[in-house]
């Protein structure tokens, strides 16, 4: 991907946190390059909350460690479609309360008090489930693709996390799912 591949760099996403329209987020973790479309709620030195759009709804949030960002852009494609999302009644969100974006453990302490599924992406896949513990690792309660528990505990590297993923359809199904199996 070179660098006309996007329109502005990651240090202008204040920008697009001004911004009423979606935009698309360039990720670049080993080489790995994806865009992900919505809108950008909160930045803060490390890390970016995007409000995922999917196809013409919202669909939850990602946050993105900023170190993974190749940048994001802004074309009349993103704006026609914050148009169409608008008059379908859809619109840019507020930040969610008792998120803490100074880093993604302190993230991850916050979404484990709300006790969320999360989706932990990382360059060979993705992992599912609830937050066990935050320490030098973070550690889930894996769940598989029909929400089977994992045996053992999934950890994860903080460096090898591009996004986090969470009050999505996926997610929000899963732990739905599971938790009317315990009842």
């Amino acid at each position: 991907m070179s660098e006309s591949d996007y329109e502005y760099s990651v240090q202008a996403l204040d920008i697009a946190l001004a911004s009423a329209d979606c935009v698309k987020l360039i990720t670049d973790h080993r080489d790995d390059y994806s865009q992900y479309e919505g809108y950008v709620i909160a930045v803060s030195d490390k890390l970016a909350l995007l409000q995922i759009i999917d196809d013409w709804h919202t669909d939850g949030f990602a946050v993105f460690a900023l170190s993974h960002l190749a940048g994001w852009r802004q074309s009349p494609t993103e704006t026609g479609r914050s148009t169409i999302l608008r008059a379908l009644g859809f619109h840019k969100s507020v930040q969610p309360d008792g998120l803490n974006f100074d880093s993604l453990p302190e993230l991850c302490w916050a979404l484990k008090a709300m006790e969320k599924t999360i989706a932990v992406h990382i360059s060979d896949g993705c992992e599912v489930g609830e937050i066990a513990h935050v320490s030098r690792r973070l550690i889930l309660n894996g769940i598989d693709a029909v929400a089977a528990p994992i045996e053992g505990p999934v950890e994860i590297d903080w460096e090898d996390i591009s996004q986090i993923s969470f009050d999505d359809e996926y997610t929000t199904g899963l732990k739905t799912y599971v938790q009317s199996l315990k009842s």
